[in-house]
């Protein structure tokens, strides 16, 4: 049923100019079709992910519910706005909700939330797709701030696909983390270093200056991380490792094809 689910959604969204790519394994993952948005046929560059459930089993009092199981955590996080919609076999009819929103509002309010709530009268057909996308849209551009004031401070521009994290020390000097979809490396920019970008893995990540004597690794340098060719203060190498872990599952996806 999920299968006839994702068919329906990419029919229907393909239809009406929008670009659709499939992720290989989407349930594994949460996510099922990344869609680019467009307008007159073309890109507006808001990216959105959707999961597609379908059977009777996801019907509720006045809709659907999706549960959100271990997905939830990562559904909240994500910088790419997260759509669950149910495919109604005995209608036929594809229904939607928008998780991040339901997700972060939970957050707010301090309530662990299990399930996507999706309601009858929230329908996704030739109809209602305008409808759909208009609301995707304004909630992009509402949850956009964060791309803006990166863009602002550093002068880099930032995909709504990346995978972004934000850092300022003791000192006041800032750090941007950015893992591009499918890219094995990561960006790190300083504004101490004037916001060059700085490749960083997991295997150029260290505790010390690669190439010193043990003696000096406890010396002077006992207490810095390296990434690349930069060397980090201890809150910024624990705050940049746990970007690094974070964001595995990003760098291990197929870059986005327009």
């Amino acid at each position: 049923m999920e299968r006839a689910a994702v068919n329906a959604l990419r029919t229907l969204l393909e239809a009406h100019d929008h670009i659709v790519q499939e992720i290989d394994g989407g349930n594994d993952h949460g996510e099922d079709l990344y869609v680019t948005l467009t307008e007159g046929a073309r890109r507006t560059g808001d990216t959105i992910a959707i999961q597609a459930k379908g059977g009777r089993s996801f019907a509720a009092k006045g809709g659907y519910r999706v549960p959100a199981g271990d997905h939830a955590e990562f559904w909240l996080k994500s910088n790419v706005p997260i759509v669950c919609v149910v495919f109604d076999p005995d209608s036929g009819a594809l229904h939607w909700g928008n998780a991040s929103q339901q997700l972060r509002q939970a957050a707010r309010d301090g309530v662990a939330r299990k399930s996507i709530s999706i309601l009858s009268s929230d329908v996704l057909s030739d109809v209602g797709v305008g409808k759909f996308v208009r609301q995707m849209r304004g909630y992009i551009s509402e949850t956009a701030e964060l791309h803006r004031f990166l863009t602002k401070i550093s002068g880099s521009v930032f995909d709504t696909t990346d995978f972004l994290s934000y850092f300022e020390n003791e000192d006041g000097e800032r750090l941007i983390f950015q893992q591009r979809r499918g890219v094995s490396s990561a960006s790190l920019l300083h504004s101490d270093l004037d916001w060059q970008a700085e490749d960083v893995t997991l295997e150029n990540f260290h505790l010390g200056v690669p190439g010193m004597t043990k003696e000096r690794k406890m010396d002077a340098f006992s207490n810095v991380f390296t990434a690349g060719n930069a060397i980090l203060d201890p809150s910024e190498g624990f705050w940049l490792m746990a970007c690094l872990l974070a964001s595995v599952w990003h760098r291990q996806q197929p870059p986005m094809r327009h």
